[in-house]
């Protein structure tokens, strides 16, 4: 147990001690830190560029005049001018120095091409095109009514919105919503890297050790069992050791930005005023009015200790898992380029994994998201999205995660006697059927 230590202790400190691991790891937090403080100061800004735009009416019907008066948007500015005045200037070529011209047809109503709104420079972004198509579809909705002699305010009291509201029978339904869906795919792509990476790095390890002949030294003193394992637990401990910098430094930095641009840092606080502005924009009609909820709903609603406790045991199993099968392949080969036959086999059920991810964050209850959840090569990362989406899931992560320590266990001992061979095996590149017998040897 003490050389088991040993060579953790070393692993673990001959890499946080590397120029590359401080900066990636400081650099990391500080890079979603960023990326938080620029949606935010999207949300809170303005951000939406002005625009004067010149409204053409070539029509019979006054709507330039009506949408004037209607236009609730800050950002845009309307001016109405002559249709007269319009084509002689478009004549002259004076045209192009407007922001943009919406020119209202002879027939406004014609679905296709009654309405058009021509722009000079860049194209107008969604935020702004969106307030005007509410505003302009509020003026023919009037004008309609009009013609129809319905009186508009017996006509909104008729007219409705209607949302769906989706509630489970039961109290262990699904009630996941699509943030934290998303936020739970995220939390599988981060171990599908980590998985990757560390795993890579494992690889390498045995492999360097081998090429340069230290092993042959060191396993003199240490059982190879022990030294891949320590190998194995150093290395997933650096990883570990990366993500909870990076989960701690990332809090500090949001709790610090959040308190920089809304005041306050508290997520109950966060998600109260995100909706209060998205309330605001609702109310204005104005280019404010975006699903900011949605990031209210995901600050408030999400089970964060449910997840956080499924990613870190998805973590360090799912890494054990591959690692064991990767210090394998180290020691079954010469050179890296010599490990792209027996990657593939091993790569291939983690590419799956991220692809049934993405189908799985669609419709969580189908057939194929409970199957990969179950198979230890897929769970840590399909499991991972699933998991906000009602207690009855969290009652399939406990069999799901017994199912992987018992394949880490299987693979361990399998990856161990591949081991325990390979690495004092050179100049022959080895096939399956001599892995099989390496296996056999007693």
């Amino acid at each position: 147990m003490k050389t088991l230590w040993l060579v953790i202790q070393r692993e673990y400190s001959t890499r946080v001690r590397k120029r590359s691991f401080i900066l990636l790891t400081l650099l990391g937090p500080l890079l979603v830190a960023l990326a938080y403080g620029g949606i935010l100061a999207l949300m809170v800004s303005e951000g939406t560029p002005e625009i004067t735009i010149n409204v053409v009416d070539d029509s019979e019907l006054h709507l330039g005049r009506q949408l004037i008066r209607e236009n609730r948007s800050r950002n845009i500015h309307l001016v109405q001018i002559e249709p007269d005045y319009f084509k002689a200037q478009e004549k002259a070529g004076q045209d192009d120095t407007w922001d943009a011209v919406l020119y209202i047809n002879r027939e406004p109503l014609n679905v296709r091409n009654g309405i058009n709104l021509m722009y000079a420079g860049n194209k107008p972004p969604q935020s702004l095109i969106r307030p005007l198509e509410w505003t302009l579809t509020k003026v023919i909705e009037r004008y309609k009514l009009k013609l129809s002699k319905l009186d508009p305010d017996e006509y909104d009291s008729i007219r409705s919105q209607v949302f769906v509201h989706l509630e489970p029978i039961k109290g262990d339904g699904s009630r996941g919503t699509d943030v934290q869906g998303i936020v739970a795919f995220a939390a599988s792509l981060l171990i599908y890297f980590f998985i990757l990476m560390y795993g890579v790095q494992v690889l390498r390890g045995v492999l360097e050790e081998k090429t340069s002949r230290i092993l042959e030294v060191m396993v003199s003193s240490v059982k190879p069992f022990q030294l891949m394992m320590g190998k194995i637990i150093g290395i997933g401990a650096v990883g570990l050791t990366q993500f909870l910098v990076w989960a701690l430094i990332s809090g500090i930095g949001i709790q610090i930005i959040s308190l920089l641009f809304l005041g306050f840092s508290d997520p109950a606080d966060i998600a109260q005023r995100l909706s209060e502005m998205e309330q605001y924009g609702a109310n204005n009609q104005s280019e404010d009015a975006f699903p900011i909820g949605k990031v209210a709903d995901l600050l408030a609603g999400t089970n964060f200790m449910a997840m956080g406790i499924s990613f870190l045991l998805y973590f360090i199993f799912g890494y054990l898992l591959y690692a064991s099968l990767f210090a394998a392949i180290g020691a079954m080969v010469d050179s890296e380029s010599d490990t792209q036959q027996f990657m593939i086999p091993l790569t291939l059920p983690l590419v799956l994994a991220y692809a049934a991810a993405l189908v799985v964050l669609m419709n969580p209850g189908s057939l194929a998201g409970k199957i990969l959840s179950f198979v230890p090569f897929t769970s840590p990362v399909v499991m991972m999205v699933r998991i906000p989406y009602g207690t009855s899931i969290l009652l399939e992560v406990l069999p799901s995660i017994l199912i992987l320590i018992v394949t880490f266990i299987g693979t361990t001992w399998l990856a161990a006697r591949i081991y325990r061979v390979g690495i004092l095996m050179y100049g022959r590149k080895p096939s399956f059927r001599d892995v099989l017998r390496w296996i056999k040897y007693k």
